[in-house]
């Protein structure tokens, strides 16, 4: 994941200079209780 974008999408690099933008809903509930976690422990 690239960042995170205040309106709540996400732009992901899935290739070197390919980005894709999504809502944030399109990702999995694991992978977004795995990004809360790790932005908790910052």
């Amino acid at each position: 994941m690239k960042k995170i974008n205040d309106n709540g999408t996400l732009q992901v690099e899935v290739s070197p200079g390919t980005f894709f933008t999504m809502e944030r809903s399109a990702i999995s509930m694991e992978y977004t209780a795995a990004l809360n976690k790790a932005a908790e422990v910052k």
